[in-house]
């Protein structure tokens, strides 16, 4: 019985130490100044983009960079979230979290994306890679891409009735000359083919970059893309 009590000790101190070491210095996340690059293949500065997904009860942070719930230096997880103008006390329920992401390559080389505080810089950088010349990038596509791109529930809805009153009943298709009756967020979204993309942003889209780009429903397809 001795020994049990012991193990089942042992086993909770195990469990409620992991925690004290998984946030260890989150003021190494701050990184000074812009110059900090990728010192491999990429040649991009660090993501700095950020929004607040703000649901329900709940205010989180999400940033460019692949880590999410944190502004490199608090927990931005806030729940139940509260009126900053109401001089109420904010409480994160998470400190920070990260996309961790592997897998082999065609040589059977172990890669894998896990970044923690960003203490050791970035595992992820903005924007499409250029399938055409080999999967690269360069600091100025990273640079026109570091945002985040929103659409709500209410304008999707609002697309689909512009399109069921809109469409020609022959060919399906809405007349171009109607599209500022669509929300911007819906018109100007960052999807294969859109021709108003580059109208709404000031750069183009890559050509022909299948899964690199936002998800969409294709009306004439019927299926997403």
């Amino acid at each position: 019985m001795k020994n049990l009590k012991r193990c089942v000790l042992g086993f909770m101190l195990v469990t409620f130490m992991v925690p004290v070491f998984v946030n260890i210095n989150p003021n190494q996340g701050k990184i000074g100044g812009n110059s900090h690059k990728a010192t491999l293949r990429e040649d991009c500065a660090q993501s700095r983009s950020s929004t607040d997904m703000d649901i329900n009860n709940v205010r989180a942070r999400l940033l460019g960079g692949g880590d999410v719930w944190w502004d490199l230096s608090s927990g931005r997880y806030i729940v139940p979230k509260v009126d900053p103008a109401s001089g109420q006390v904010e409480v994160s329920a998470i400190f920070a979290g990260s996309v961790w992401l592997g897998g082999f390559a065609p040589g059977d080389n172990l890669k894998v994306a896990a970044q923690t505080y960003r203490q050791s810089g970035n595992d992820y950088w903005p924007g499409p890679l250029n399938e055409a010349l080999g999967g690269i990038t360069n600091d100025s596509v990273c640079l026109d891409w570091d945002r985040h791109f929103e659409v709500t529930g209410s304008e999707i809805d609002d697309a689909r009735r512009f399109y069921v009153l809109n469409r020609d009943p022959v060919t399906g298709r809405v007349d171009p000359a109607e599209r500022d009756k669509l929300p911007d967020n819906v018109l100007y979204w960052p999807a294969l083919g859109n021709p108003w993309f580059e109208e709404g942003y000031n750069f183009s889209l890559p050509d022909n970059q299948f899964g690199a780009l936002a998800d969409f429903w294709d009306q004439g397809q019927g299926r997403y893309l």
